[in-house]
């Protein structure tokens, strides 16, 4: 952890010492340091086998523009860990970042983590995961003589007899106490346009034969054409996860242990690249996944259509998941190759449960006519919802939608299912118009629970669980979901053409009560969850083995910033 190593930018005076004067031509530089086509500063100097990579803009406008999302609690609390990691970092050794680093530093820092080298006595132990070594940042030098300049001036020390060369590069250790008690940083600069800073020598010594010609980053099969899918203007900040060494981490953690096909399915994706960018509304987020050269799981090519279904739907829609192919998605799900194989919910089991309730098998009887979009969403209770304390199923709404295939083979399922709770389950049916839409409504012993199905459009089917939920949705609403200014707002740099929608809207959610749907907040995390509004995702086939993610999570805006509160200095040590 970082408590027990010195800070990392508090090396830069000992790398800077290194530097020769003279300005060097900074664009010139940024094919070597890896920045070309939206790969994070140092790409070229990370090997291939990292953990993690995340990239931060050193804009301070960027930084003020973040700061100001949230709510005023949510603020102060971002402001104090801000104000912590530059005391830790920067004050408490006299330096500053405006004074000390911006002048030279280029428009982004990176810090990356490399795999552990276990031992003999760690064979248990996960081989991939991000520990407290291995860690390399890397600052660009925008500004070579600001640079040499401003090292002659930082009164932190160094130990260059114990310099080490390597590959041409001079390695210097930093021993924040001068006794060797703890491990020391080792610092260098990488021709004369990238500082290098390693937790050990090890570290340090894997950037430099990236660097060098090894195998980094640039190199890693499909992480270009990634990068270039997943690039948005003006990024704050740009992250890269190695998808196997994550899902080998959830593998050897998690409770139940997930069964090994699943582990073996999911890791098939080689890795996740993103860009992340701050706006006054939120933060616009941009990935995309892609699958090994040599995988055998390949991506079901599906042409990405436009969603009709949401226009079904009303502006106050709490939830909505949708996808554009459900015979596709269940094939998919019940292989594990989706985030769904890391739930407890087992396909089999779910399909064992339809048919010991309804008598229907989802083979024969669902999945035939289930070839088009689906969707299912909440909606909020109407006021005409029965308030007897009985009536507990369900809070909110739940619709069901679906772009049916084969009408007539559809229509012999509902009559299946009318058949099924009239008899087995004494449901009471009823026959009804609404406008031009004919609803089969089937209303519980009790009238404590009601569901209703029927037909929107020519294939367009529906399916209701709650009192007066089919209202809502038959006929269409004049104001439909796609109106929506959150909606708008959380889906509106979405790709036209996709795969599937999922959009969440917080701010209502936040002001309804206990539901059956939704999982409890606990209470450390609720003052996070109100300073969000929504959250919308877009997935997108690529190609047979790419996926595209765009998701902006909306956030209340609050005061402009100030400067970062003083932290009491007790507060100071050992913090994060």
């Amino acid at each position: 952890m970082f408590v027990k190593k010195p800070p990392l930018l508090l090396t830069l005076g000992t790398a800077l010492v290194l530097m020769g004067g003279g300005a060097i031509a900074y664009w010139a530089t940024q094919q070597r340091l890896g920045t070309a086509r939206g790969m994070p500063t140092g790409a070229r100097a990370i090997p291939d086998n990292a953990l993690l990579v995340v990239s931060v803009a050193t804009d301070g406008g960027q930084w003020q523009q973040l700061r100001q999302l949230g709510t005023p609690d949510t603020q102060a609390s971002f402001d104090q860990r801000l104000a912590r990691w530059r005391d830790r970092w920067l004050t408490q050794y006299d330096l500053d970042f405006a004074t000390h680093i911006q002048p030279w530093v280029g428009p982004e820092v990176t810090l990356a983590w490399l795999p552990q080298p276990l031992t003999e006595g760690d064979a248990d132990l996960p081989a991939l995961i991000p520990g407290e070594e291995n860690r390399l940042l890397l600052l660009p030098i925008a500004d070579a003589e600001a640079a040499a300049d401003l090292a002659s001036t930082l009164p932190i020390p160094s130990n260059p007899e114990a310099a080490v060369e390597y590959r041409g590069v001079t390695l210097t250790p930093y021993d924040p106490d001068g006794a060797g008690g703890v491990e020391p940083l080792w610092t260098g600069v990488l021709g004369t346009a990238l500082v290098l800073i390693a937790d050990d020598q090890m570290a340090a010594e894997q950037a430099i034969d990236a660097y060098r010609g090894g195998r980094s980053l640039v190199d890693l099969p499909g992480f270009a054409q990634a990068v270039d899918g997943a690039a948005i203007a003006q990024p704050f900040s740009k992250l890269y996860i190695n998808v196997p060494a994550a899902i080998q981490y959830l593998a050897q953690s998690s409770q139940p242990p997930i069964p090994p096909a699943i582990i073996t399915s999911l890791q098939a994706s080689r890795g996740l690249v993103a860009s992340i960018g701050v706006s006054s509304q939120g933060l616009q987020i941009q990935s995309s996944s892609w699958l090994l050269p040599d995988s055998d799981r390949l991506y079901t090519a599906q042409t990405p259509i436009p969603a009709a279904l949401p226009q079904y739907l009303p502006q106050d829609t709490l939830m909505l998941a949708s996808g554009s192919n459900f015979q596709q998605f269940w094939e998919d799900f019940s292989a594990g190759r989706t985030l769904g194989a890391l739930t407890a919910l087992d396909p089999d089991a779910l399909a064992l449960s339809l048919q010991a309730g309804t008598g229907l098998t989802l083979e024969e009887d669902l999945l035939p006519w289930l070839g088009g979009e689906f969707a299912l969403a909440l909606l909020p209770q109407t006021a005409a919802a029965p308030t007897d304390p009985s009536a507990t199923l369900p809070n909110p709404g739940l619709v069901l939608l679906a772009q049916a295939s084969d009408r007539p083979l559809a229509e012999r399922t509902f009559a299946q299912l009318d058949e099924v709770v009239q008899s087995r389950y004494r449901f009471q049916l009823k026959q009804t118009q609404r406008q031009d839409i004919a609803l089969t409504q089937w209303v519980s012993p009790f009238q404590s629970t009601t569901l209703a199905h029927g037909w929107l459009t020519a294939s367009v089917a529906f399916l209701t669980v709650g009192p007066d939920i089919d209202a809502a949705i038959a006929p269409p609403p004049d104001r439909p979901l796609t109106t929506a200014p959150l909606f708008q707002l959380v889906m509106g740099n979405a790709p036209k053409q996709h795969n599937g929608h999922f959009y969440l809207n917080l701010e209502a959610l936040a002001q309804g009560g206990d539901n059956l749907f939704l999982p409890q907040i606990p209470p450390e995390g609720q003052g996070f969850v109100q300073a969000l509004r929504g959250i919308g995702v877009t997935a997108t086939i690529l190609d047979e083995r790419r996926l595209r993610y765009d998701l902006f999570i909306a956030m209340q805006r609050g005061d402009r910033p100030g400067p970062l509160p003083a932290v009491p200095e007790a507060s100071t040590p050992g913090e994060e």
